[in-house]
């Protein structure tokens, strides 16, 4: 069996609480302030380009398309809304709370150029495509 000095496994164990903790920061909770100074949580994201579009999947569990505002501004998608808490809660022991809920934003910078906005739930996220149309919205 290898065995480390104390001050590598000391160290070891260091850099992996430090890389769960930047893991945990990267999760749903990343708290940030709205521009009002509010606070507000980053849902995580994924960007994807093809040649005709960027592909813009937002992990929000029970949102509508239609209830999260999607906006293009200075070379930035901007993506808020609001999580509602399940009706549920109000009368429920909480045994886990994992999802957030509240006020939500998220921006993202994306290449410059015009793009016609659409979006639709798919598998539980919300995807916004962005077409590369030269139609729509300017970056």
């Amino acid at each position: 069996m290898d065995r480390q000095p104390p001050e590598n496994m000391l160290l070891s164990e260091a850099m992996a609480q430090l890389a769960a903790t930047e893991k945990f920061c990267r999760q749903l909770f990343l708290l940030t302030s709205l521009q009002d100074g509010q606070p507000c949580w980053e849902p995580p994201v994924d960007l994807l380009e093809t040649d005709d579009e960027l592909l813009v999947y937002v992990v929000l569990p029970g949102a509508k398309a239609d209830d999260v505002e999607v906006r293009i501004r200075n070379n930035e998608l901007i993506i808020r809304g609001r999580r509602e808490p399940p009706p549920e809660l109000c009368h429920a022991t909480v045994i886990r709370l994992e999802l957030p809920f509240g006020r939500f934003e998220r921006r993202i910078p994306i290449p410059p150029g015009t793009y016609a906005v659409k979006r639709q739930t798919v598998r539980g996220h919300l995807l916004i495509r962005l077409c590369k149309s030269g139609e729509g919205e300017t970056a």
